[in-house]
């Protein structure tokens, strides 16, 4: 019966050991690459531009005779304005003394226009990669609340304890 209680004890605490213990004996493996390599890019990337035409203010004025005309009622002919008006420009047109007169008012315009592929932009990127070295850990450690771990030594102190009790019961009855 002693032996049997012996054989347990020992192999309760042969079977315990810390990490770093196992990480001694079985350590975690490292891969390590090495590179040695010189990578190249090339890219040429068309942008469109926009130009903007202005165009400055102009007026233009002219006359012109009307053709001669017997018609007692017409020869003292006189109209209103006719005015026409656009984004760009406006235009008046009118009768006065049998001529007939044309007013252009150009107004101060900017027009946009896109220039496709316009600006060509190269780039060159060249990357060294010497000796790069990649290593691979162990896993990571897992965290263990607080409450855990306390029970744990709990139960370990108790497990110790009853250990002790039965083996003082056990020389009692020897």
């Amino acid at each position: 019966m002693k032996t049997i209680w012996t054989i347990i004890v020992l192999a309760l605490f042969a079977s315990c050991a810390t990490q770093k213990i196992c990480q001694r004996k079985y350590p975690p493996q490292i891969i390590t690459n090495i590179k040695d390599s010189i990578i190249t890019r090339d890219s040429i990337v068309y942008r469109n531009r926009i130009v903007h035409d202005t165009i400055p203010a102009d007026t233009i004025k002219t006359e012109i005779q009307l053709p001669a005309t017997s018609d007692p009622k017409l020869i003292n002919l006189k109209t209103e304005k006719i005015h026409l008006e656009n984004d760009y420009a406006s235009a008046d047109a009118w009768i006065e003394n049998w001529k007939l007169k044309l007013e252009l008012r150009q107004k101060d315009t900017v027009i946009n226009r896109i220039l496709l592929n316009a600006e060509i932009e190269k780039n060159h990127w060249m990357e060294m990669y010497y000796k790069e070295v990649i290593k691979e850990k162990s896993k990571p450690e897992k965290y263990i609340p607080k409450f855990v771990k306390i029970m744990a030594w709990a139960g370990g102190v108790l497990i110790f304890l009853l250990i002790g009790f039965i083996i003082m019961k056990v020389k009692k009855l020897i």
